[in-house]
């Protein structure tokens, strides 16, 4: 009896071992990961931070368990044999080790990409993919003067420095604006005005939102250039032009713009006429404008004063 109590206790402690030696192996890097981020918000002022899953929605990778069904008959096989106790507990701590680092090579947070954006620059926790501790990707950090600008291309937000990419990092759909946000608090500069999109990351509703939200905003903007546009005896005609009913999102060649014209108060004729596009959709990728906040603001009101500049030259060049 206590010969089989003492062969119990040594595989308990092998098992344990084994789970121990698995997890620091595979399952460390949440706690290693989380460790570095504090580091970083204690010594650096931090804008944006988020964690996404890199894994393809709407696919589901199914697992092999052919490895844990061998590993468990082959074990079971040592107990029901009776092979002697030292290889019943070598049996046990091998068994115990791989079971553990499959479960933890299969964790969703080997699929996920921390990034932060601070003051001093970029920060980048890439994918794990299943590594052990030894080959896990280190932590890279882009500082703003190596960065000239950003753009946003299908679900990576690619920053450029003197003609080639110096960093890309994937953003999740619901922080589409946040980051965008945060960025330009940054004082990080856009290199281009629209967003590259596959269509399947943007929702037909929230876009109907976003082209009311900017045609109020632009409604806004119209009302601080009132006393112009009397002085000038125009009147302004506003609002978002679409070329295709529907599902704009996913026909070809859909459009969206917001039109401006301007028009003279006597005759009822058209001066001049403003387009500042909202969206241009090529089938499954769509170019969305991808300003927001007090950047878009600034955008359309010098849009709107470009627009007023216009109208003034015709103005002369009538009177002349």
């Amino acid at each position: 009896m206590t010969e089989v109590l003492a062969i119990w206790k040594a595989l308990f402690i092998a098992g344990v071992l084994g789970y121990l030696i698995g997890t620091a192996a595979f399952g460390l890097l949440p706690f290693r990961r989380n460790r570095m981020k504090r580091k970083i918000f204690t010594s650096e002022h931090v804008g944006f931070a988020s964690d996404v899953n890199t894994e393809l929605v709407g696919y589901r990778i199914g697992k092999n368990y052919w490895g844990v069904v061998l590993w468990t008959i082959a074990f079971l096989a040592f107990l029901l044999i009776g092979v002697e106790s030292e290889l019943l507990v070598i049996g046990c701590f091998v068994y115990m080790g791989a079971l553990t680092c499959y479960y933890h090579r299969g964790r969703p947070f080997q699929n996920v990409q921390s990034y932060l954006l601070t003051d001093r620059g970029v920060w980048l926790f890439p994918e794990n993919l299943g590594r052990p501790f030894w080959k896990q990707g280190p932590a890279l950090f882009t500082a703003w003067d190596e960065i000239i600008g950003y753009k946003i291309d299908g679900s990576f937000i690619q920053f450029s420095g003197e003609g080639d990419a110096v960093a890309q990092v994937e953003y999740r759909a619901a922080d589409y604006v946040r980051v965008k946000e945060a960025l330009y608090e940054l004082g990080v500069d856009r290199l281009e005005l629209t967003d590259r999109l596959w269509s399947a990351q943007v929702d037909e509703e929230r876009f109907y939102a976003a082209e009311d939200e900017v045609n109020d905003l632009g409604w806004d903007l119209l009302d601080l250039f009132h006393d112009e546009l009397q002085l000038m005896n125009l009147r302004p005609e506003f609002g978002v032009m679409r070329n295709m009913p529907g599902d704009r999102l996913f026909d070809e060649q859909a459009r969206s713009w917001l039109q401006l014209n301007l028009i003279d108060g006597d005759s009822g004729e058209r001066i001049v006429g403003g387009v500042f596009p909202l969206w241009h959709s090529t089938g499954s990728v769509g170019y969305l404008l991808g300003t927001s906040g007090q950047e878009l603001i600034d955008r359309l009101q010098e849009w709107i004063k470009m627009t007023m500049r216009d109208a003034q030259k015709a103005r002369e060049v009538v009177v002349s």
